[in-house]
């Protein structure tokens, strides 16, 4: 973005090394971030916002570093507010360096739209996950109550025959002791 927006802004490795290195330091924190909770997910997604905030003096384009942070802290435990505080920090701390280094605001407008489009769709598709492993867990419990309550007819149906059985046979004993 410095200087002629047409010429490439110096050697191809001043931008294309730093790239390649965090590529290869950014995809074993993004795929240990999904399986990792807790803090150790919180300090997955704190550090893929500093490859990219590493990186952008070199590529005005580490913001998509920022914008994957900005989607795992969707995911983190806790509440709504704590999750959006997370996200608010890392694109306020991008804002600052995109003003540090005199890159145009519209480079952060543009990860901040994305960034919050990005957060809440991973929210909605956090919510939507939790809510159906409980309503999972609410069949379960709706299949083993209705096991348990056939089981407690099938018993009750057994002493109605097993008591209409005894009361046909005493009747019948009665019957045939009168003649």
């Amino acid at each position: 973005f410095r200087g002629d927006p047409n010429k490439w802004p110096g050697p191809a490795w001043h931008v294309l090394g730093p790239t390649l290195l965090s590529v290869a330091a950014f995809l074993p924190v993004y795929f240990a971030a999904y399986r990792l909770t807790g803090i150790r997910s919180l300090l997955c997604m704190l550090v893929m916002a500093g490859i990219g905030y590493a990186l952008m003096p070199f590529n005005s384009f580490a913001n998509a570093y920022t914008i994957y942070a900005v989607g795992f802290a969707a995911m983190l435990g806790g509440s709504l507010w704590i999750r959006l505080a997370w996200a608010a920090a890392m694109l306020a701390g991008l804002l600052f360096e995109i003003i540090a280094l005199q890159y145009p605001v519209f480079v952060f407008l543009i990860t901040l739209i994305v960034s919050v489009a990005v957060f809440f769709g991973n929210h909605h598709f956090a919510e939507s996950t939790r809510k159906r492993a409980e309503l999972k867990l609410s069949h379960d419990e709706i299949r083993r109550l209705a096991a348990l309550a056939e089981g407690e007819r099938s018993r009750s149906d057994r002493q109605d025959v097993l008591g209409d059985t005894l009361s046909l046979v005493a009747s019948t004993w009665k019957l045939t002791g009168k003649m």
